[in-house]
């Protein structure tokens, strides 16, 4: 019956352009009236019914909320790649050929599953309303702390490799970026007109490249919303694939598992020392950055709190009642998800694991 509707309203706008147009005293046309413009829209409700009214509010949350985590991401992505491109240039060191293009990709197909993640809103309408700014304390000091976090992970790391690089790759020069002029260029690298020498593996743009991209990761982790808004990480397959996919990249490349992999990123050989190290820097960077999180809305948002805690508790013990709406039915749907993305983050884990244990007991 809409799409009935639609369509004569369709061919009357069709015909009327394609008619003479005379206008009257009033300078109005004839042929349409007001509002029929309105009703060709394919996103216009043609019943008298409010049943739409409640699934626009939930959109409408949904997008609030996700344009808030979004600029936290932002913010905080922002601060990473100053800080780890300017450790870059104070060491003299740079990305390898294949780094840059491959840590985009990964961390563009990130974002993309997390904003399809975010503008799918939940079945139940919530009464919280989601923060108006990055500037309520609860979000900007989760910032800050998550910063401080992020910062002093890599800076750790960075220390870390540098001692290791100074000791172990003493004979291995020439990957600085030249900063005496074109000049000093031109006469200490055989006429390169750029002023500076192939790239050549190193320890601190191993460091600065992995740590990077999982903080990319942890940052789309920790910042995402979820409950009571819009869905979560778990209720996301893409999502939670995509997160997963970029946690294993990392280890990987770290542990040594396919050393190809690491050729082919140009990453140079570290010894079972910095492995380790590295490792326990990832796992202290992403549990610090969701402590700091989630501190920050006990304090300064309790009302998220609850929403996120007590609401989402109870909503996972009613999953196995009957099902007497379309909504509850949906909830059941998303319950489902959960379960299958749970047993493929355990399978992810398992995998990882072995290949963690692969690459830090081969010589």
């Amino acid at each position: 019956e809409d799409e009935k509707l639609r369509k004569s309203i369709l061919s009357k706008v069709e015909k009327s352009t394609n008619e003479t147009v005379v206008p009257n005293s009033e300078n109005e046309m004839s042929t349409i009236k007001p509002g029929e413009a309105c009703l060709a829209a394919s996103f216009t409700a043609l019943r008298p019914s409010i049943d739409g009214v409640e699934a626009l509010l939930r959109s409408g949350v949904a997008a609030a909320a996700n344009a808030v985590a979004t600029r936290e991401m932002i913010v905080l992505e922002s601060i990473l790649a100053c800080h780890s491109l300017s450790a870059l240039y104070k060491e003299g060191v740079r990305y390898g050929k294949y780094m840059w293009p491959v840590a985009s990709a990964i961390i563009s197909s990130l974002y993309l599953s997390s904003s399809a993640a975010s503008f799918t809103p939940l079945p139940h309408l919530t009464k919280l309303r989601p923060p108006l700014s990055v500037f309520h304390p609860s979000s900007c000091m989760s910032m800050i702390l998550q910063s401080i976090v992020h910062v002093t992970s890599l800076s750790i790391a960075v220390r870390s490799a540098k001692k290791l690089e100074q000791t172990t790759a003493s004979n291995r020069r020439g990957f600085q970026i030249g900063r005496l002029g074109l000049s000093h260029g031109l006469a200490t690298n055989g006429g390169n007109f750029l002023g500076r020498p192939p790239f050549k593996p190193n320890m601190v743009t191993n460091v600065v490249f992995l740590l990077s991209a999982f903080q990319s990761a942890a940052i789309v982790l920790v910042n995402h919303k979820g409950r009571p808004f819009y869905g979560t990480v778990l209720q996301s397959r893409a999502l939670t694939g995509s997160i997963m996919a970029l946690f294993m990249f990392c280890v990987v490349c770290i542990s040594e598992t396919f050393p190809s992999l690491n050729a082919m990123l140009q990453l140079v050989p570290c010894p079972r020392a910095m492995k380790v190290t590295m490792l326990s820097i990832l796992f202290l960077d992403i549990f610090g950055s969701f402590l700091a999180e989630r501190f920050c809305v006990f304090i300064w948002n309790r009302d998220l709190w609850r929403a996120q805690t007590i609401e989402r508790t109870h909503r996972n013990s009613a999953t196995g009642n009957i099902v007497s709406t379309a909504a509850d039915e949906e909830e059941a749907l998303l319950h489902d998800a959960v379960t299958e993305n749970m047993n493929n983050i355990i399978l992810y884990t398992g995998i990882t694991v072995c290949c963690v244990v692969h690459g830090l007991v081969r010589k």
